[in-house]
């Protein structure tokens, strides 16, 4: 009993090895197209509802319908420590008929995680709650895979 217990934990040991060195191979790429379109989409969709929340006072989880984003690297990924600069244009519907299709610019670090500005949404909205103007949370959003 006990030394089928401890191959059992040898195999998970191994497992979880090969799964951790797999992501610390040089030259493996720190994001994929179809990775960065996907969480592009879904920090997108979570920004929108954020800005929502903001200008109307109320929060409603629903108000975005359909989301989705093309991107394209500007340059080949770097192989040093500098971000990796992409554009992306994300096209979205809400629930209220509002439609859109701002472009951002996107960096992505080595990590694989990113920062996405754009100048087609204003950098400054009401937020109707504290009766002031913030900055808008579609204008600039960080995300992390």
């Amino acid at each position: 009993m006990r030394s089928r217990a401890a191959g059992s934990v040898t195999i998970l040991v191994v497992i979880a090895s090969a799964l951790i060195g797999a992501g610390c191979q040089g030259g493996v790429s720190r994001t994929s197209r179809q990775l960065l379109q996907r969480e592009t989409s879904r920090t997108f969709a979570r920004a929108f509802v954020d800005n929502h929340r903001m200008t109307s006072g109320r929060w409603q989880g629903s108000v975005i319908k359909d989301v989705s984003s093309q991107c394209r690297p500007l340059e080949a990924n770097p192989r040093d420590d500098r971000d990796w600069h992409w554009t992306c244009r994300i096209e979205y519907r809400a629930r209220s008929g509002e439609r859109g299709a701002p472009t951002y610019r996107v960096a992505v670090d080595p990590r694989g995680c990113f920062s996405a500005t754009t100048a087609d949404v204003p950098p400054r909205v009401f937020e109707k709650v504290r009766d002031r103007r913030a900055p808008n949370p579609l204008a600039a959003f960080p995300g992390c895979p």
